[in-house]
Parts: structure tokens; sequence; C-alpha cells
């Protein structure tokens, strides 16, 4: 169970073992995925909507 706030002007490392959920995590937040999950993603204490990408970046790792 993830449950935090973070400040503007912050930055934030998700560091864990293979396996432990980071992706699944930064999926949930970015809007990615929605799927089974319970919980609330807010932004300034506003629940998520159309303008939450215009102040999220997320970019995937490319395995080649």
């Amino acid at each position: 169970m993830f449950d935090g706030s973070h400040l503007a002007g912050t930055v934030t490392a998700i560091l864990g073992p293979s396996g432990a959920g980071k992706s699944s995590l930064l999926d949930l937040i970015s809007g990615r995925t929605i799927a089974k999950h319970q919980g609330t993603v807010t932004l300034n204490g506003k629940p998520r909507d159309k303008s939450f990408k215009t102040y999220i970046g997320y970019v995937t790792q490319d395995e080649r």
C-alpha cells in the first residue's frame, strides 16, 4: 500500500527489487492503467481528470 504526498520542486525516487510493483505503481499514478485497484489519485487535493497528464510525465523503459 502506498500513501504519500510530495511537495512541488522535489524529486522522489521509487526503489525496490524486481517484482516489487514499482512499474505498477507508476502506471496507476500516471493513469496508464486503472485495472483492479482501490484508492484515489489526487493533484492538489482534486481527483485526477483530463488535465492531470499535463502535470505528470512517465517514460517506460525500452528493452532491446
